[in-house]
Order: structure tokens, then C-alpha cells, then sequence
């Protein structure tokens, strides 16, 4: 979880997934960002090392601060079923025409895969 930057815009998250899609890919890293208000929720899986260069990379960026692991968890098994990046602006009801963007609703359906603490957060922002 992190603060956005005031300055942080739909649009500068929305090109920041764009580069998390071919990072991710890259990587073979999941992962998905919840953004209300005043919070960033994020998930990321992946090989462990890979994950934790992904975590330096994302606590560097100016673009957010007071950033805190809230869940760690080793598995074998994803709770998301894609390689890339998901973006759900917990506040908008349209949809945003782009194929990594997630309604809030859509979002709630894939909540359903994921187990643990993680879920039970992300739930709590999707209600």
C-alpha cells in the first residue's frame, strides 16, 4: 500500500501500467493496482527474487510515498491467472478502454481468486 503524489493523475497511472504490462511480461510477474482517492493497492507474484527488484523499482518512484508491505506470502500458485498488470479505479464507474483496466465490478469477480489477508484487503476497497 502507498500514498499517490497529489500530483498523480488518472493519466500518469494509466501510462505507468502501460510500462508495468511489458516489465511484467518480461518478468513473468502478476500483478494488480487498485487506486482510490488517497491509496494505492497493489499485488505483485511472481519468482521471489524477481518480485523483490520489482519492489525496489516501485519504492524508488517519487510517484507515491509512505509505502508498506501489508502482506508476504511464498506459493507455488498465482491468485491472479495472467502475466502483466490490472488497474481498477475504485471511484470511476465507466470503463476505460483499455484491455489491463478492470471495472469495479469486474474487479470484485477477480477478487474472488485471491485467498488470504490480500483478498480480504482488496475486498475492503471494492465494496
Amino acid at each position: 500500500m502507498s500514498t499517490p503524489h497529489p500530483d498523480l493523475s488518472e493519466e500518469s497511472l494509466v501510462e505507468i501500467l502501460k510500462q508495468a504490462q511489458t516489465y511484467n511480461i518480461a518478468h513473468e510477474i502478476s500483478g494488480f493496482l487498485l487506486s482510490t482517492h488517497d491509496q494505492l493497492i497493489q499485488l505483485i507474484e511472481g519468482k521471489e527474487d524477481d518480485v523483490r527488484e520489482l519492489f525496489e523499482i516501485i519504492r524508488k518512484d517519487r510517484r507515491h510515498h509512505h509505502i508498506q508491505i501489508e502482506n508476504e506470502v511464498h506459493s507455488d500458485c498465482r491468485s491472479i491467472p495472467f502475466f502483466g498488470m490490472g488497474l481498477c479505479f475504485t471511484y470511476l464507474v465507466e470503463n476505460l478502454d483499455y484491455h489491463f483496466y478492470f471495472t469495479k465490478e469486474e474487479a470484485q469477480q477477480l477478487n474472488g481468486l485471491i485467498d488470504g489477508k490480500i483478498g480480504k484487503l482488496f475486498q475492503e476497497y471494492l465494496v
